[in-house]
């Protein structure tokens, strides 16, 4: 983990993700940066920060009481880390964990968490960002019992039709490569799916 304090890189960033849209207050922000397979929050630290994902790839999970693991969101897009704990002032529940170079901007909630707390703005984005995370460890766990239906859940929504990294897929199923190549040949035999190169595929019409 890497932190960065440069002020004028921090204010192009904001301006650039427009990150001032999400509170009606002026905070300082810092930058951080993780480097691939880098651990970002575990349930075993206090969480420090409010981070915005601005680049890379996270994969957030929780470990089951059987032991497995339960993905609650893999995401490209912005989104927030810390927002849970924010709230109850508790340890993580999740782990999160950068799959690429991931870089944030994060704000301390030691400096910052009674302001926040009056930021009517930022509640917003926090509780919509809750709700989001909610939703989608909802669906994972309960709403699509075959892998084949989580599947085409998961591809309609999340990689909006095509689908880039069999990895990736997996990793957010929770089944293994063979299963994910089983239900894609059978797609692709079905008239549903076109493979377009080594590991691409997508959606038919």
């Amino acid at each position: 983990m890497k932190k960065i304090y440069d002020k004028n890189l921090i204010n192009k960033v904001k301006e650039e993700y427009k990150i001032d849209n999400y509170f009606s207050k002026e905070y300082e922000f810092i930058r951080i940066e993780y480097e691939e397979d880098e651990t970002m929050i575990n349930p075993l630290e206090k969480t420090q920060y409010i981070q915005f994902v601005l680049e890379g790839t996270l994969l957030i999970s929780f470990i089951d009481q059987e032991g497995r693991q339960t993905v609650v969101s893999q995401s490209e897009e912005l989104c927030i880390l810390g927002d849970m704990e924010f709230v109850d002032d508790l340890n993580p529940m999740f782990f999160a964990e950068a799959k690429t170079k991931v870089k944030t901007l994060a704000l301390s909630l030691k400096d910052n968490k009674e302001k926040l707390n009056q930021d009517i703005k930022f509640l917003h984005t926090l509780l919509n960002s809750i709700v989001s995370k909610l939703k989608q460890s909802s669906t994972n766990q309960f709403v699509y019992q075959s892998i084949e239906e989580r599947f085409l859940y998961y591809l309609k929504y999340y990689c909006y039709g095509s689908l880039k990294s069999i990895e990736e897929a997996t990793n957010y199923l929770h089944c293994s490569r063979r299963q994910l190549q089983r239900i894609l040949k059978k797609l692709c035999d079905e008239g549903k799916m076109i493979k377009e190169g080594k590991g691409k595929y997508k959606i038919k019409g």
